[in-house]
């Protein structure tokens, strides 16, 4: 219980954009795997479309969803050691159904998504490390 009181009180913090009285930024974890999962529903709409010749597309798209995972974990494991995983995961899982909701289920209308998030991913692609 004390878990999902501090994970919920994270995110509201998070969301709301302040942490203890303070504007918050700096980009964190919630902006990663919000990128993370961008990428991961253009890729999934690459592939949705076979035989269309976009599959190099996906790959472009699966290679720098997995450069935000990794990133994501990092910052997990540095702000939440005992935690990681499961904030790691909760936070995938809402914005996966988050995306899915925008885009009404259909990844057709994933060019949504990419005129909301676009410019603040590549903003934050720009600092990922190697």
């Amino acid at each position: 219980m004390k878990t999902k009181v501090t994970l919920l009180l994270y995110l509201s913090l998070t969301f709301t954009g302040y942490t203890y009285g303070k504007k918050v930024t700096e980009p964190g974890l919630t902006d990663y795997v919000r990128c993370a999962m961008l990428h991961r529903m253009m890729a999934a709409s690459f592939s949705s479309r076979f035989g269309s010749g976009l599959e190099s597309l996906q790959i472009v798209e699966t290679e720098k969803m997995q450069a935000f995972v990794k990133y994501s974990h990092e910052l997990a494991e540095k702000d939440f050691p005992d935690e990681a995983k499961d904030i790691f995961n909760d936070e995938w899982q809402f914005y996966l159904k988050d995306m899915f909701d925008q885009i009404n289920r259909n990844y057709k209308n994933v060019s949504r998504l990419k005129y909301r998030y676009r410019e603040r991913c590549a903003k934050l692609a720009e600092n990922l490390p190697d």
